[in-house]
């Protein structure tokens, strides 16, 4: 843990190290200005109670400076005045060392500067985890979270679960109340009546707000169902709103090719289409920017397909993401 005099406060540790004690640096010359001397004693204070069984305080030490502006110094004072308190001992260099203290009393220490030791702090300083992106990945991710990007000023809207509140933006409105009907429409009826009918009902069940389903062509529902993807589905198994979760290796979903890890999955596949051995994952969007919808959404759509093969063993996987804001397609 690193942190300053004055955020540990409060805490404890069982080593601690207070480190550029000397002058000048901790306490700075800046911090000595307007009376700061009693204050930066009781910071000091602070900084050396943090320790429950060892502390170490390091800094340079410059033979022969005299003042009152380090730690060290205040140290060094301080013990002179306790008969039986701390003595300070200092190397000056490798081979000159002042006396040692009295028998029965503490020592503090300042050591030589040594490049054998210098270098291994160094090392282990600068030390790096060979796996340390493995510690910070998440557990588990979303695949509507799994966006690349987000263009400044994009008129892009993602869906919430449900519409009633008709003060709501009106694309997330609009949007939202498309996805409700291709939700729970039979896309093997390709009538207006059809249409027609799923909106109002959905408007009396509650589902979507009176005034959004006024708002909605029954007209492109029936363009968007009788898109050639939505062909032949009765001889099709369809899923709608199919939840999943899986494992699956942190590097199939990220660019990050470093991290073999795996991570858990969770989504929500609008429509899953399987025939035979093979399969479909339909995905519906409301955006008027149809030409970024492909790069900006494949990492989601690839996470279904990715959930389709592992759980149902189907390898070939194609991915589509229906407009329900022109009745579009794209294939990914």
């Amino acid at each position: 843990t690193i942190a300053t005099m004055h955020s540990a406060k409060g805490l404890e540790f069982k080593v601690v190290f207070v480190v550029a004690c000397e002058e000048g640096i901790i306490p700075s010359s800046q911090s000595m200005k307007d009376n700061g001397v009693e204050e930066e004693r009781r910071v000091m204070y602070v900084a050396m109670t943090r320790a429950k069984c060892h502390l170490f305080m390091t800094g340079c030490h410059e033979a022969g400076k005299e003042g009152d502006g380090s730690y060290f110094q205040w140290i060094e004072r301080a013990a002179a005045a306790m008969p039986d308190g701390v003595c300070v001992k200092k190397v000056i260099a490798a081979d000159r060392t002042e006396e040692p203290c009295a028998k029965g009393r503490r020592e503090f220490a300042y050591g030589a500067f040594d490049d054998k030791t210098a270098s291994e702090i160094k090392r282990r300083a600068e030390w790096k985890y060979s796996h340390a992106a493995a510690t910070t990945m998440e557990l588990k991710a979303v695949s509507s979270n799994l966006k690349p990007y987000q263009r400044a000023g994009e008129d892009e809207t993602d869906f919430v679960p449900i519409v009633i509140d008709a003060a709501d933006a009106p694309a997330n409105v609009t949007g939202t109340a498309y996805h409700k009907v291709f939700e729970k429409i039979d896309f093997r009826d390709r009538t207006l009546d059809n249409a027609r009918g799923v909106i109002d009902r959905l408007a009396a069940e509650g589902e979507i707000a009176p005034e959004t389903a006024a708002s909605l062509s029954p007209e492109f529902v029936l363009k968007v169902i009788s898109l050639p993807v939505f062909d032949g589905l009765e001889n099709k198994k369809v899923y709608r709103e199919l939840p999943f979760m899986l494992k699956t290796k942190y590097s199939n979903l990220f660019d990050d090719k470093n991290v073999d890890e795996n991570i858990f999955l969770q989504g929500v596949i609008d429509m899953l289409i399987v025939d035979g051995d093979t399969a479909a994952v339909v995905d519906y969007k409301y955006s008027r920017n149809g030409k970024y919808l492909k790069e900006r959404y494949d990492k989601q759509l690839e996470s279904y397909a990715e959930a389709v093969r592992q759980i149902l063993k189907i390898d070939k996987v194609d991915k589509y993401i229906v407009s329900v804001a022109d009745g579009s397609v794209i294939k990914m």
